[in-house]
């Protein structure tokens, strides 16, 4: 028995300091930051679903880690060949009922191009009229 607690205090002390340390990362000279739309909707309801809240949440803490994040509430400019062009992930925080075909086509294209796209929290609830924003999300 004492020489079970002595090899969990050895190890507790000293072999997990090996698990402890992380290496040293360089960024690469080419390293860009990466660019994420935060695509919301307007919100009446609680400050807890609010998503300029989360958003504000969000870009206080990613600010110094490489990840710039825009916000827009705006379907009509946001989901655009165009506009989603300009970044490297989509996370979408909101719920609108309706998505129209272009802007399915953008937003599905930008996907399946290879770009990231993170629906968090009520997202799942919105384009309830595009099958194919619903087969994407893996459900309703």
């Amino acid at each position: 028995m004492r020489l079970f607690r002595f090899v969990l205090l050895a190890f507790s002390l000293f072999g997990g300091a090996a698990f402890a340390a992380e290496p040293v990362v360089h960024p690469k000279a080419d390293a860009r930051r990466i660019e994420v739309l935060f695509l919301g909707s307007p919100s009446g309801s609680h400050a807890v679903h609010d998503p300029i809240v989360r958003y504000r949440i969000l870009k206080k803490a990613t600010g110094t880690s490489g990840i710039n994040l825009t916000y827009s509430e705006n379907l009509e400019e946001a989901l655009t060949p165009a506009f989603l062009a300009q970044f490297d992930a989509v996370l979408l925080y909101a719920n609108w009922p309706r998505i129209e075909p272009a802007q399915e086509r953008a937003l599905i294209s930008y996907i399946e191009s290879g770009r990231g796209f993170v629906p968090v929290h009520s997202a799942s609830a919105s384009f309830g009229n595009s099958d194919a924003f619903i087969a994407l999300v893996g459900a309703r």
